[in-house]
């Protein structure tokens, strides 16, 4: 996550927790969530191969990531990114044996590809990070 500050939490905030977002919100603070978890993922083309486990970040396309960008194969990440599509990294295009636009199944929920992630560059002043997707 590209911030000024990150929270990492383990549980849903409680009530407490949830007031003070709220008053950081009224100060002018922008947040978003963001939701990373493992999960398998699947693919009709390869119906002779297991599902395999993978890396799952979900984020608010329309905030993250607050600097820097996300550039893809193809189109925006608000475009692309909308709740029945996924975007992948080109080593699991190859190990599902599946292209952009093919369907894949993440746990239980059967997804599009929307796009290929090719680069997510996080910008701050005098530093530039790079994560792999």
């Amino acid at each position: 996550m590209a911030g000024d500050l990150s929270v990492r939490i383990f549980d849903l905030p409680n009530e407490q927790q949830q007031q003070t977002f709220a008053a950081l919100e009224k100060r002018g603070v922008r947040r978003t969530w963001l939701t990373e978890t493992v999960s398998m993922m699947g693919s009709p083309n390869a119906p002779d191969s297991a599902p395999m486990l993978v890396s799952v970040k979900a984020v608010d396309p329309d905030v993250y990531p607050f600097y820097g960008q996300v550039t893809l194969s193809e189109g925006t990440l608000r475009d692309k990114l909308t709740a029945d599509a996924v975007l992948v990294s080109e080593d699991l295009l190859t190990r599902l044996n599946v292209k952009v636009g093919d369907k894949v199944r993440l746990g239980k929920l059967d997804l599009r590809l929307a796009a290929e992630i090719w680069r997510v560059c996080v910008e701050r002043v005098g530093l530039v990070r790079f994560f792999s997707s």
